[in-house]
């Protein structure tokens, strides 16, 4: 396991459009160890999620001394810190959400 505390961080304390931030949640990413595991190709499938917010991920990512494609051991960090439910940034971990819409009512 890496030693640094950045992984810990909510991904909502990441100065990154909030378009994309929204994007990363919807996917189930919640902390910044959640999104070093992830890959360039796996941001980019991403519906909504386009080339400008790849680099601004990446470049903010830099800035903590990290980047995508990181193999960590022992993540999530449920695992990490013992607890379920709670990603310890006082946000509740959920699954992703669906990207299915309900049909139309007639």
């Amino acid at each position: 396991m890496t030693d640094n505390r950045a992984l810990f961080l909510s991904i909502n304390e990441l100065p990154i459009p909030i378009g994309a931030r929204n994007r990363l949640r919807e996917i189930g990413i919640v902390n910044v160890g959640d999104l070093v595991r992830k890959t360039d190709k796996d941001l980019m499938y991403i519906r909504s999620f386009g080339k400008k917010s790849l680099n601004n991920v990446k470049l903010v990512l830099a800035d903590l001394g990290l980047g995508l494609g990181t193999k960590l051991t022992d993540w999530p960090l449920e695992t990490i810190r013992g607890t379920r439910g709670t990603s310890g940034s006082g946000e509740t971990a959920s699954a992703p959400r669906s990207r299915m819409r309900p049909s139309s009512l007639p």
